[in-house]
């Protein structure tokens, strides 16, 4: 299997914006997930996602890949952005709302929250885990770390490696 993940999301920048794209493998459908404005190049881009997917099927697997019963699905009910600088949030939240199967179900309000979400846990370098670990919806309150400790991800509770000590000793 090339594609363990379903969906397989992609984040896709042009012109200035950031959207993204989620192929499902067992629906057959390619849905963009865009904040703002459609993006004019969006086709050119969609083509270009597919003939790599195609490419990579068709090397390991030795025949052809086929679009032919695939459809391409633009939501209506997406949350949007209100201004002209969110759409890297909107773009995170839609691709970590898709992997871990939730339903998007944030607005503009939620955005402030998600970013920090974000930054938590870019700078908690727990970003890429596991996709089997729990985390919090992104919109949820964020639970702020002890103070006077090392920070730790509120998300997954693992504290950085440079934050790292020397764990207790075990009592019965």
């Amino acid at each position: 299997l090339i594609f363990p993940l379903n969906p397989t999301t992609s984040p896709t920048q042009d012109s200035n914006h950031w959207w993204a794209i989620a192929f499902d493998f067992n629906a057959q459908t390619i849905t963009i997930y865009n904040s703002g404005t459609p993006d004019p190049h969006e086709l050119s881009i969609v083509n270009a996602l597919k003939n790599l997917i195609a490419e990579m099927y068709t090397t390991h697997h030795n025949h052809s890949w086929s679009w032919q019963r695939w459809h391409t699905i633009h939501p209506s009910d997406l949350p949007r952005q209100q201004n002209n600088y969110d759409c890297g949030v909107y773009m995170c939240t839609y691709i970590t709302h898709i992997a871990f199967h939730a339903p998007l179900e944030f607005d503009q309000t939620d955005i402030p929250r998600c970013r920090q979400h974000i930054a938590r846990r870019i700078l908690a370098n727990t970003y890429c885990i596991n996709p089997s670990t729990t985390i919090p919806h992104p919109t949820a309150t964020p639970v702020p770390p002890p103070l006077g400790k090392p920070m730790t991800s509120p998300d997954t509770h693992v504290t950085p490696k440079s934050a790292s000590s020397t764990p207790a000793p075990h009592q019965n």
